[in-house]
């Protein structure tokens, strides 16, 4: 079963084609939109292509909700992607945008049989299916598909060169899923029970916001400070406080902006990880 927000279902009720047509509109526009800003983004750093594919989590959410019948948006969300990047052969873009198609919808449809009542996030086994189904196969499919599209362009690629290429397109996918997806799904899939009270509120807002403030001092926004590498896994504390006070959601919310901040300072060659001189600080 699907996972529906409340503001979906009536559109569906009313007349099911506008509504999934307006839907797949939708996709591909948020595909598209993001993934020329994450590779402008990466770009003007040198890393070129994105490192950390967010759109993947678009897919993922998107094969969430609709499954087969979003396909069309993620489809053409990735083909126009491809296509204003790369300006490749056509072929070549429909095979790639085909996977970005495929690999989420498959995930998606894994990650329902086993959680088919909500987010994959509330059971042991909807846990491993996100884990393997949303993240590493979805990731796989992708990579196998961009690299097979790469070698149809230039066969004579040597091997160790495409094994390179599929492995760089796997984390990148994979990485972008496990960035954004979750808190993607958790929003989308939530009912709310009752109205948090004033207290609550303050409370979840300022932790929220001061750890938000101090992921952005350590990573060199508004300052010079040196920090040790070990100092940003600290933040891990107040992601347990939310877990454990508040919900899930409300924790990984913040874990996605957290490593948002945390990868565009170290990005822009800022943060502990660039000062302890690792290799590949992004990593």
């Amino acid at each position: 079963r699907p996972i529906r927000p409340i503001w979906l279902e009536p559109m569906i009720a009313r007349n099911p084609f506008i509504a999934w047509t307006v839907m797949n509109g939708v996709v591909a526009a948020l595909y598209f939109a993001l993934g020329l800003a994450v590779s402008q983004f990466f770009a003007a750093y040198g890393l070129f292509p994105a490192p950390i594919w967010l759109p993947a989590s678009i897919g993922l959410g998107a094969a969430m909700i609709g499954g087969a019948r979003l396909a069309p948006g993620l489809f053409i969300g990735s083909f126009l992607t491809n296509f204003a990047l790369f300006n490749p052969v056509v072929q070549v873009v429909m095979l790639i945008s085909f996977t970005n198609a495929l690999g989420p919808t498959l995930a998606a449809a894994i990650m329902a049989r086993a959680a088919p009542r909500g987010t994959p996030f509330g059971t042991l086994r909807g846990l491993f299916a996100f884990i393997g189904g949303g993240v590493l196969l979805h990731g796989a499919i992708v990579a196998t598909g961009g690299a097979l599209a790469i070698w149809w362009g230039d066969s004579a690629i040597p091997g160790a060169a495409l094994q390179s290429i599929w492995l760089r397109w796997w984390l990148s996918d994979a990485g972008g899923a496990l960035y954004f997806a979750p808190a993607l799904l958790l929003w989308l899939a939530y009912r709310p029970n009752g109205r948090a009270d004033r207290s609550e509120i303050i409370e979840g807002f300022g932790i929220s916001l001061f750890t938000l403030v101090v992921t952005a001092m350590v990573f060199g926004f508004g300052g010079q400070a040196v920090y040790e590498s070990y100092v940003p896994y600290f933040l891990a504390l107040p992601l347990a406080w939310l877990t454990l006070r508040f919900s899930l959601r409300a924790a990984y919310t913040l874990f996605t902006l957290v490593m948002i901040i945390a990868t565009a300072g170290t990005i822009t060659g800022q943060g502990p990880f660039v000062q302890a001189g690792f290799e590949r600080p992004l990593t």
